[in-house]
């Protein structure tokens, strides 16, 4: 997979080669300067593609824990249900565990639609998230995941 700004370093790379190859010709000097700057070249293509590497096993492992917290959270609202069907006790913070499964497992949870589904979700606990940088609110007042 090339990117732009793989084929515009490689593109630049050639055209200074091709610029030094024909002043060197002009010349009859050779240029000691521009090579090393040929080489600095070289070597930030090669930090490119490093960093490139890193960003795509970075966005495997940020998805992958994306995944683990969702099926984590998923385990806990079936026991949380199933506890509160058997005991018929409301467990503490349910709602704010609830807003979360919700928020992960959709990404995109519209206040108006978790007031629908009776999701008592107190300003002060969307705040809370928004503090710990894990949502945020857009203009149309939908909460998203910050990722």
């Amino acid at each position: 997979c090339k990117f732009k700004s793989e084929a515009d370093l490689e593109y630049i790379e050639k055209r200074l080669k091709l610029d030094f190859i024909n002043n060197t010709t002009e010349n009859g000097c050779s240029v000691e300067n521009p090579l090393m700057m040929l080489e600095n070249l070289r070597a930030i293509k090669a930090k490119h593609t490093e960093l490139c590497s890193q960003m795509k096993e970075i966005t495997a492992a940020q998805k992958q824990s994306m995944d683990s917290i969702r099926n984590s959270l998923n385990s806990v609202m079936e026991l949380m249900q199933h506890f509160q069907q058997t005991t018929d006790v409301e467990v503490f913070g349910t709602s704010m565990l609830l807003f979360c499964f919700h928020l992960l497992s959709s990404a995109v949870a519209p206040s108006e639609r978790m007031k629908h589904l009776k999701m008592r979700i107190s300003d002060a606990n969307l705040r809370v998230l928004q503090q710990l940088s894990l949502v945020r609110l857009d203009r149309k007042g939908h909460v998203r995941i910050v990722m």
